[in-house]
């Protein structure tokens, strides 16, 4: 097997997707906000999972599947807009549970 975790094929199909889009398609997307949400969603993690005791490496990949969405879905013109967005997303893990993450539960 290449790669170990399922999300490892989901942040390389994101990336993929992210490249071509900018490179073939003439996306709006500017790499310095790509980069702050990257940033953010992963510092945004390394925090709250550290607070809370929750194991780094799978959050990370959480937190990097996250932050390529992101980067794919929002379009803003401030870099304080997309950092918000991507501390928002992740904190929202941590926020609102059911049991487990609400929304890696199956209701």
């Amino acid at each position: 097997m290449l790669l170990k975790d399922i999300r490892d094929y989901q942040i390389l199909f994101l990336g993929l997707f992210l490249v071509l889009g900018i490179g073939t398609r003439d996306w709006t997307l500017r790499p310095e906000l790509i980069g702050v949400v990257i940033a953010t969603c992963l510092a945004t993690q390394w925090i709250l999972s550290s607070l809370t005791g929750k194991e780094q490496v799978a959050n990370l990949r959480s937190a990097l599947i996250t932050s390529l969405g992101l980067s794919l879905l929002l379009r803003a013109d401030h870099w304080t807009t997309m950092a918000i967005a991507a501390a928002s997303a992740i904190a929202s893990k941590f926020l609102f549970k059911f049991g487990r993450h609400l929304q890696n539960s199956n209701i």
